[in-house]
C-alpha cells in the first residue's frame, strides 16, 4: 500500500528571543497524524442481505397462476392451491400432476402462464418503491419458485433491471433451502440474511438453512396461516416492512 504523504509547514519562534519567525517544512503520513486508521485496525462491518421472495411479495401473481392451475386440473381450488405453498408448491404440483416428472409438468406450467405474467400481472402498490429504497442500501437476491428467464423478463420489460444480484428459479434447484445455500456460498461467512416471503412453505425452507423470515400478509398466504411459521416478524403494508428489515438488521 502506498501511504500519502503531505506537505506541512510548522512555524517556529527564533530560539534567540528575536520576533522573528522562520518557517520550515516536514513531510508527514496521514498515518502519522491519525486521520486514517492504521492498517488492520478498523473493523469491517458484516454484509446484510435480503433475499426476496417474487410472487406474492412483490408482483400481485395469485389470480393468474390460480387460473393457469384450472386450465390445467379444473379440479383445482384457491383454496387448495393456496395449501400447496404450505410446503414446497414444486413437490405438490408434481403430486397433482400426470406426468410423474416435476420437469414436465412445470413445462406445461410455464408455457401457458408466461404470457399471462408478462401482460397482467402488476406489481403490488408500493413495492416497486420499496425496492428501490432497499438496492440502495442492501444486495437484493430473489428466490423463487417461478422459472429465472421468465422474471428476468418480466423485469425488464417494467423497466426494474439491476435491482436484484441474482435471480435463482425453480430451474436452479427444486428446493429453496438449496438455492439460498448457493448464496451462502458466494458470501463471506459473516454474512446476515433475511428472507421476505409470503408463504409458510418459504418460512421452513429459509429455516432450514438458519435463515430468518419477515412474512407479508397481502400475498398467497393469509395471516392466520404464515401465524404457524417461525418467523421475525409479519407486516402488513410495503412501509411497515421497510421499518421492520431496518429494525432486524439495527
Amino acid at each position: 500500500m502506498n501511504y500519502l504523504n503531505f506537505l506541512v509547514f510548522l512555524l517556529n519562534i527564533c530560539p534567540d528571543g528575536g520576533t522573528g519567525i522562520r518557517a520550515r517544512l516536514k513531510i508527514v503520513s496521514l498515518w502519522d497524524v491519525g486521520s486514517i486508521p492504521t492498517p488492520g485496525t478498523a473493523k469491517t462491518m458484516p454484509k446484510n442481505i435480503i433475499i426476496f421472495d417474487f410472487d406474492g411479495v412483490v408482483i400481485d401473481s395469485f389470480d393468474v397462476t390460480l387460473e393457469v392451475q384450472k386450465i390445467l386440473n379444473p379440479k383445482i381450488t384457491a383454496g387448495v392451491y393456496r395449501k400447496g405453498f404450505e410446503n414446497n408448491i414444486l413437490d405438490w404440483q408434481n403430486e397433482i400432476g400426470e406426468s410423474n416428472s416435476i420437469d414436465k409438468e412445470m413445462a406445461k406450467f410455464f408455457k401457458i402462464s408466461a404470457p399471462m405474467i408478462l401482460e397482467r400481472v402488476k406489481f403490488f402498490d408500493g413495492m416497486r418503491d420499496v425496492v428501490d429504497s432497499l438496492h440502495e442500501k442492501y444486495p437484493l437476491y430473489i428466490v423463487t419458485s417461478n422459472n429465472t428467464a421468465l422474471l428476468k423478463e418480466y423485469l425488464h420489460k417494467h423497466d426494474f433491471d439491476n435491482r436484484f444480484i441474482k435471480i435463482l428459479g425453480n430451474d436452479v434447484h427444486k428446493c429453496k433451502a438449496e438455492k439460498i445455500k448457493k448464496i451462502m456460498e458466494e458470501n463471506e461467512n459473516d454474512t446476515n440474511y433475511l428472507m421476505i416471503t409470503d408463504t409458510l412453505g418459504d418460512m421452513k425452507e429459509a429455516a432450514k438453512v438458519n435463515v430468518p423470515t419477515i412474512g407479508v400478509t397481502w400475498g398467497y398466504h393469509q395471516k392466520e396461516v404464515l401465524e404457524q411459521g417461525d418467523t421475525y416478524a409479519l407486516v402488513d403494508t410495503p412501509e411497515e416492512l421497510v421499518e421492520m428489515i431496518s429494525k432486524y438488521f439495527n
